[in-house]
C-alpha cells in the first residue's frame, strides 16, 4: 500500500472533503485505494512507483509542442529515443514493483 500528501482538495473514500496537506493511505486515518492523482505527493517508495506509473499511463510527461521535430530525420531518431526511454522506465517500474512485493 502507499501513502500520499494531498496538494489540493480531494474527496476521501469515506466521501469527506480533505484539505491540502492531508496525508492519505497506509498508516493514516483516511484510506486511499484508488489511483493517485497529479495533485498528490508521494511519501513512500510504493507511492512513488504508483504515482510514476500513473503519470506514464496518463501521458503527463508528454509535452507535444516541445517534441515536434524540425525534419523527418530528427523525427525518426527522436521517436527511437522516446521508445527506448519509455521501455527503460517501464522496466525500472516493474523491477521496483517486484522488489517491493518480496
Amino acid at each position: 500500500m502507499a501513502k500520499y500528501k494531498l496538494l489540493s482538495q480531494h474527496y476521501s473514500e469515506e466521501d469527506k472533503l480533505l484539505e491540502p496537506g492531508t496525508e492519505v493511505g497506509d498508516g493514516t486515518e483516511h484510506k486511499w485505494t484508488r489511483r493517485p492523482t497529479p495533485e498528490m505527493e508521494a511519501l513512500d517508495e510504493a507511492s512513488k512507483l504508483s504515482l510514476e506509473r500513473e503519470r506514464i499511463r496518463s501521458g503527463e510527461h508528454i509535452a507535444p509542442l516541445d517534441d515536434l521535430p524540425m525534419t523527418m530525420g530528427e523525427a525518426d531518431s527522436k521517436y527511437d529515443e522516446e521508445v527506448a526511454a519509455a521501455q527503460s522506465a517501464r522496466r525500472q517500474i516493474v523491477t521496483a514493483a517486484d522488489r517491493a512485493r518480496r
